[in-house]
């Protein structure tokens, strides 16, 4: 077991002080290896490389699909939905709560908040938003990574698991439960796929047998960073992203990380103590399959085996290094045949034998790897005995035999290229000049003659230099193989860039192998203020870039890949200022541009979207009902701080929305209609708006209470406005017309004038309509959102129908008022019927909606049509918003007489 040292001394650790801890024992925790990368960095990098490969296939199909929220009361209706392909980023530094976030950004698309009125047969149509770029929700779909482990698969694809992802979250409507229920439905469409869709593909890699590295699977987690473990730290920190790797044909059986913070080691040290910032990457390889693999791949090159190397390691049990590989079996019989000077030939028939293990008598020769010390030593002592021949330069020959002991030990460290062509490249190389002692000595029959001089020592000469090159050569071959491994290349397992995304600083080998550097530092040096900034259509924006870097900067624009021949706009090459194409020129509702700034070597890419507007208010319409709270977002394209107001006798009033976009871009404030409406002023100058209480006063008798939380002196002068409908003399669920109504109808009959009635106002009676006015003081624009608030049950409803070819060819709606009586259903007459235009400048003449415009100016998305029945007891009336032309009038149909709840979303085709 490993100890670990108080977090209070780690927090600024150094690569002295990480290696120190490593000598300690095995840091990989059972696995191969295990990859670490600053959180923040990995998160920036893995955007640009989604940048990189984005374009116009970076998209999923339309789709089309309803959401219950309430069950047969309220429905969401997502019309043409386009969302963008994933972008994979890592929250929570936690290992006890690692979690991923796949973020799809909404970029097209209408949605249709639709109810059922109370006693109505048919839905209708209660709010209207758009997306875009500019103001669509995000679809998050949130990975608790011990639950989804990454896979190589044979053909190389890395892929995780999104099988088990649970969490999808759709921020598309009022409350946090509504947006699950959301984010459920479209859990439901993903579930409904096959396998194969179900899987987030991280890259490609091709693996072969010949690949010293070949990993198998993986998992991913995120750990906290030191200085947010210290106790009473106020830091969070970026945390590590870790990846623990398994290689093909290992057994993990024993692997796993620690299920806490404290209990793993952080994996990103300062190159030293006055460091300002630590190493953003390190790849730990383990100890024990590093050995057996450099060892064993070496031995398989090495040619000339006449028993095939074998060995045992010592150690590596019960989480201790393996400090030696000790050969079990094996040797070299070497061909060998020369000449020299002196000898014409010189013939070992049987070949010179090397042993790796002693047998029979020999107690001498063995083969061992040591590790140790940041060193890898070999030690090889041998001894043998082989025939030989020798020519003399007559043509004549003499035989023997020769005895032969060497004597070999080298001692090798890593070295890791940091710069150049060959950066990242792994070898062994000498620490120390090898040392070598060995001896040939010719037996009795090639030693009695004489040859004259220099014959013997010539042949001793040659057969002690063909040991020394031989065994060179066999522990060269062994040594070359930490070429191969190629270790970097495990950055593949999560980055498109794979080992071009490392830039390594240095490499120890105190037990485990460390190779701390840096990642990416090109691509995650700087970046743009916002990555994926807006730009309206035809406008000018000036790019910038963080932190500033120190060399002049060079700005470029781009189309995606294929839609090279379309308008991309301009940019300044000096000063970053980008033009944005004219509206005329963009020939879909989400143009894109790619936008890099560089700066020496290191570059940055923003994905731009271009607009067709620049304050975007949502939603463009909708009812509210008494004690309801609605969502309100908005977006100015320049980002900047936008007004929500409302009419001075407004009924409603504001407050915060505590899960705010916290970039800023989108802006929101919730809408809430109380039945009474509380404004108090108070000493301390602040004034409170909130919701009355209805509470039993003096003798039973109900009042509606306003009461500020906190005054406990009543010293706050309060202005109670209760809702229409809902003063207390008036509380009734019958849409029964007033008496004061009653009495003004039957004083204008009395009257005999020839003055119409006022039917303006019989609709204030039943339909109240507040404006909330969004602004932007920057780009001084206001949108406008009706709130249509009914005072009065509906008991009407109208019958949507599709009215073809009424626009030059467009269709239009037909509007059917109808009610029911004791005979049942029934079509209320036109002689009956009030018609009233509530909103909206589409043409509408007898009930049927034509979407062209009656005043010249551009025509709405929407108009809201009001109708009511002549009764002189009921307020017999209906409403509706009719999203035309922002959808076809056949789609509107189809979600209003649709069932319930679709069983699977539709995609539409692209």
């Amino acid at each position: 077991m490993i100890i670990q040292e108080p977090l209070e001394t780690i927090v600024k650790e150094s690569l002295e002080e990480f290696v120190a801890y490593m000598r300690k024992g095995p840091s990989t925790h059972g696995y191969d290896a295990i990859l670490g990368y600053d959180r923040l960095r990995a998160n920036r990098l893995l955007l640009q490389e989604y940048i990189d490969r984005f374009d116009s296939g970076q998209y999923f199909a339309p789709l089309t699909f309803t959401a219950v929220i309430t069950p047969a009361i309220t429905w969401e209706r997502l019309v043409d939905h386009v969302l963008d392909k994933p972008r994979l980023s890592f929250e929570r530094a936690s290992i006890t709560h690692s979690r991923a976030d796949l973020k799809m950004r909404i970029n097209g698309g209408k949605q249709l908040t639709l109810s059922r009125p109370a006693g109505s047969k048919y839905k209708q149509i209660t709010r209207v938003r758009e997306a875009d770029g500019l103001d669509g929700p995000d679809l998050h779909v949130r990975i608790e990574l011990d639950s989804s482990p990454g896979t190589v698969s044979e053909a190389g694809k890395v892929f995780i698991d999104l099988s088990k992802a649970q969490d999808f979250y759709l921020r598309f409507a009022d409350t946090g439960e509504e947006n699950r229920a959301g984010g459920d439905r479209y859990k439901k469409i993903f579930d409904g796929w096959d396998a194969a869709r179900k899987i987030l593909v991280l890259n490609e890699m091709k693996i072969t047998d010949e690949d010293f590295l070949q990993p198998e699977k993986f998992i991913v987690r995120t750990h906290a960073s030191p200085d947010s473990r210290v106790r009473n730290s106020t830091k969070n920190g970026g945390g590590a992203v870790i990846i623990a790797v398994t290689m093909r044909g290992s057994d993990d059986s024993e692997a796993g990380l620690p299920d806490k913070d404290e209990n793993m080691h952080y994996l990103l040290p300062y190159p030293d103590k006055n460091a300002s910032n630590p190493y953003t990457m390190n790849l730990l390889l383990g100890n024990k399959f590093l050995i057996k693999r450099l060892v064993t791949r070496g031995f398989e090159r090495v040619e000339n085996q006449s028993d095939a190397f074998e060995a045992k390691y010592i150690g590596g049990e019960d989480n201790t290094f393996v400090t030696g590989i000790q050969a079990t079996k094996g040797k070299l019989i070497i061909p060998l045949k020369g000449a020299t000077e002196k000898v014409k030939t010189i013939d070992f028939p049987n070949g010179l034998a090397l042993g790796f293990v002693a047998t029979g008598d020999d107690k001498f020769t063995r083969f061992d790897v040591q590790a140790g010390d940041d060193r890898l030593n070999f030690e090889w002592f041998g001894q043998g005995t082989c025939p030989v021949s020798l020519e003399r330069m007559s043509g004549t020959w003499k035989k023997g035999e020769v005895n032969y002991i060497w004597e070999y030990k080298a001692s090798y460290q890593f070295h890791v290229e940091t710069a150049g062509n060959d950066i990242g490249q792994l070898t062994l190389k000498l620490a120390a000049t090898p040392t070598m002692r060995h001896k040939m000595v010719p037996d009795e029959q090639l030693r009695k003659f004489g040859d004259g001089p220099g014959f013997l020592s010539q042949f001793i000469d040659f057969g002690e230099l063909k040991i020394l090159e031989n065994i060179r050569s066999t522990i060269d071959t062994i040594v070359s193989v930490a070429k191969d491994i190629d270790a970097f290349r495990l950055n593949g397992l999560l980055f498109r860039s794979g080992k071009e995304s490392a830039q390594p600083s240095a490499v120890r080998f105190p037990g485990d192998l460390t190779l701390p550097g840096y990642l990416s530092p090109a691509r995650t040096e700087f970046e743009f203020e916002t990555p994926e900034p807006l730009v309206l259509a035809g406008q000018k924006h000036t790019f910038k870039i963080t932190p500033a870097p120190v060399g002049a900067v060079t700005w470029t624009a781009a189309n995606l890949p294929g839609e090279e021949t379309e308008d991309y706009g301009s940019i300044n090459a000096q000063t970053g200022e980008y033009t944005a194409p004219p509206l005329g020129s963009l020939v879909r509702g989400d143009k894109r541009v790619i936008v890099t700034a560089t700066s020496g070597k290191s570059f940055t890419k923003a994905l731009v979207s271009i607009t067709r507007r620049s304050l975007a208010v949502s939603p463009m319409v909708m009812q509210a009902a008494a004690d309801g709270k609605y969502l309100l977002t908005a977006a100015a394209i320049d980002g900047s701080p936008v007004e929500f107001s409302l009419p001075a006798d407004s009924y409603g009033y504001f407050s915060d929305d505590p899960e705010a976009d916290p970039s800023g871009q989108q802006q929101s404030k919730y809408y809430h209609l109380p039945k009474c409406k509380c404004t108090c002023s108070c000493p301390d100058g602040k004034q409170h708006v909130f919701a009355g209480k209805l509470v039993q006063g003096e003798g039973g008798k109900e009042e509606w209470v306003c009461k500020v939380e906190g005054d406990k002196d009543d010293n706050c002068q309060c202005e109670v406005k209760p809702l229409p409908g809902f003063e207390l003399e008036r509380v009734s669920d019958v849409p029964r017309k007033s008496q004061q109504w009653l009495q003004r109808r039957q004083q204008w009959l009395d009257s005999g004038t020839q003055t119409d009635w006022p039917w303006e106002d019989d609709l204030s009676e039943v339909l109240r309509v507040e404006t909330i006015r969004v602004t932007s003081t920057s780009l001084g624009e206001t949108v406008e959102t009706p709130v249509l608030i009914p005072i009065e049950n509906q008991a009407n409803w109208f019958k949507h129908e599709v009215e073809p070819g009424v626009a030059g060819g467009e269709d239009g709606l037909r509007l059917t008022f109808q009610g029911t009586g004791k005979n049942g259903d029934y079509d209320v007459p036109a002689e009956d019927t009030t018609w009233y235009r509530v909103y909206g400048n589409a043409k509408f003449e007898d009930g049927v909606l034509t979407p062209v415009s009656i005043d010249g100016k551009p025509l709405t998305p929407f108009t809201v049509i009001a109708a009511i029945e002549d009764d002189n007891k009921y307020w017999l009336w209906t409403y509706a918003i009719l999203p035309v032309p922002l959808i076809k009038p056949q789609v509107v149909v189809d979600t209003l007489y649709g069932p319930d709840d679709e069983e699977n979303g539709k995609e539409a085709a692209q």
